[in-house]
């Protein structure tokens, strides 16, 4: 199927053009699934905003927008390699065990899915909030735009706070981390309160828009 969003796309298929049937369970399957994929790329021939083929749809490398908001213009799988640092980073020196990310982009929503584990971690100089960065797409910038995620973390010690919550803000490629608890107003996580000497632990996914 290839079709650019400009005009509405119809599929008609006619009872005459239907495969014999043979009574072959799996090669039934096999000329039905053809006759369908056939089917939409005759419907949506001569555009060029995605493909069917025998493997699934294909969208092209890069995003071909619609206006249209019934159209789903982009769809990509991939990895990405997070990396924990500080807003100020300072003397910051971080040795992982596990360093992972992946992500699925579906028009303009995103799930990441992070893991980052370390053996050392030790900053005297360092200031400001944590943060993971090298997220595949930068986020929406609608001012006031914030997305939640969850997950588990270690090596975090703010007193009286027993939550750790990550934040994608407006405009940002950026991971950052809001820690919550009973009787307090959240508050970022900061190298303050990550003591240098330990291990540091964070796993998790989060939506955002892009």
């Amino acid at each position: 199927m290839e079709h650019d969003g400009s005009r509405p796309m119809k599929l008609v298929l006619s009872a005459n053009r239907v495969p014999e049937l043979t009574g072959d369970a799996k090669a039934d399957v096999e000329r039905l699934r053809q006759f369908i994929v056939d089917s939409f790329r005759s419907a949506g021939q001569g555009a060029s905003f995605a493909k069917v083929k025998t493997a699934g749809v294909q969208f092209p490398s890069t995003q071909v927008p619609s206006s249209n908001v019934n159209t789903l213009d982009d769809y990509e799988e991939g990895s990405f390699t997070p990396t924990f640092t500080f807003g100020t980073p300072g003397d910051l020196a971080v040795t992982y065990t596990r360093r992972e990310g992946v992500y699925t982009k579906v028009g303009d929503l995103v799930l990441v899915e992070y893991q980052i584990f370390t053996s050392a971690f030790t900053h005297t100089t360092a200031a400001g909030n944590a943060t993971i960065t090298g997220l595949p797409f930068t986020s929406n910038a609608t001012t006031g735009q914030v997305s939640y995620g969850g997950g588990e973390f270690g090596g975090v010690n703010k007193a009286g706070y027993t939550q750790v919550t990550p934040r994608i803000l407006a405009n940002s490629a950026n991971i950052v981390f809001n820690a919550s608890g009973m009787g307090v107003a959240p508050a970022a996580v900061t190298a303050a309160d990550m003591p240098t000497g330990g291990t540091v632990s964070f796993r998790g996914s989060i939506f955002y828009k892009v």
